[in-house]
């Protein structure tokens, strides 16, 4: 049997990636759903065209696009996001959740 190892963050950044096909025009996301702790919380979605690698310190390369407060009944919450996000063919765009309150909140791993 393989153990399973997760940890708990206060924010995680990852990238969308298309290929070029079959989505020759792109795809819009407009809702995103993620596995968290069960606390009361209140995070923040940010998103940055090409990838989020050399721009985990720059916050003005970030750009606000959800906020959502969580429900400790829950471990999965769905935002829907203020602003969708168009993910070009062969293109990346970064996504940066963030926890506001600085607590580790996120399962990752």
């Amino acid at each position: 049997m393989q153990e399973m190892n997760c940890a708990a963050s206060q924010g995680i950044m990852f990238d969308l990636e298309l290929s070029e096909e079959p989505f020759s025009y792109g795809a819009v996301v407009e809702v995103i759903q993620f596995e968290h702790i069960h606390r009361n919380q209140t995070v923040e979605v940010y998103t940055t065209d090409n990838s989020y690698v050399g721009r985990e310190q720059l916050k003005k390369k970030w750009d606000k696009v959800a906020t959502v407060n969580v429900d400790e009944a829950h471990s999965y919450t769905g935002i829907v996001l203020d602003t969708p996000i168009t993910v070009f063919p062969g293109r990346k765009q970064g996504l940066y959740l963030l926890s506001t309150s600085g607590d580790a909140f996120f399962l990752v791993g």
